[in-house]
């Protein structure tokens, strides 16, 4: 990202900080969460897969970050975003 702002990562963070009151890694984070969501709520991607499609390296703190910030599995999430199927 910083490259293509034609800044240093310090710089980048500095300015996206201040304008977002975010960190760049926050809203990264945010986003592939984002996807996640839609992807568990219009698709039928098997959940093992989730992970890596939307940039985790790792499906274990996908699935733990999951929980923290939405109180329930990715399970849970499709069913109820799928109607209970």
């Amino acid at each position: 990202m910083a490259k293509a702002a034609f800044a240093s990562t310090r710089l980048l963070q500095r300015n996206f900080k201040d304008v977002t009151g975010r960190t760049v890694g926050d809203a990264l984070r945010d986003e592939r969460l984002r996807r996640v969501r839609a992807l568990l709520s219009e698709t039928t991607t098997p959940i093992g897969a989730v992970a890596g499609l939307c940039g985790f390296k790792s499906d274990g703190y996908l699935k733990q970050l999951f929980r923290a910030r939405h109180g329930c599995t990715m399970r849970d999430w499709r069913r109820r975003a799928q109607g209970g199927r």
